[in-house]
């Protein structure tokens, strides 16, 4: 068995369309013959029919059309009124805990000396640090305050 190369392959098909296109050119004539004995009232039933298949598409499409604007002015509505009602409420505000200063340092301090981790003994420090200046601020203005 022997395989085609492309140019052998483009041949034959070529050559195929060739013989088919001649026979419909040879029928062409016969059919254009056979057109022209037909009455003009077969040719007035086919444009009528036609012009039937049309007219019938075009209504299809029309009312598919119609449906859809109809759906999409229905859910327009309905996306309106979701967004007015939602717009009307209150908007509800968490309340916020307020803790003082040196409640939310001597808290830290607790956390950091409690775990007592390496990583945290800098922090450790810094905080000891801060409570210790903080203590001494309001010493002294304690003392100042007696002092008047």
């Amino acid at each position: 068995m022997r395989h085609l190369t492309n140019e052998e392959l483009t041949d034959l098909a070529l050559a195929s369309d060739e013989q088919s296109l001649r026979l419909e050119i040879e029928a062409l004539s016969e059919w254009s013959r056979t057109a022209s004995q037909q009455a003009d009232e077969f040719w007035e039933k086919q444009r009528a029919e036609v012009w039937s298949r049309i007219n019938a598409g075009e209504e299809r499409k029309s009312r598919h059309a119609l449906v859809f604007a109809w759906s999409a002015a229905a859910a327009m509505i309905a996306i309106a009124g979701v967004m007015l009602s939602s717009g009307s409420r209150e908007p509800v505000i968490p309340q916020a805990r307020v803790d003082s200063d040196q409640e939310l340092l001597m808290t830290v301090e607790r956390v950091v000396q409690s775990e007592a981790l390496p990583s945290l003994q800098p922090a450790a420090l810094l905080t000891r640090e801060m409570v210790q200046a903080s203590s001494a601020s309001t010493i002294r203005k304690k003392g100042l305050s007696h002092e008047d």
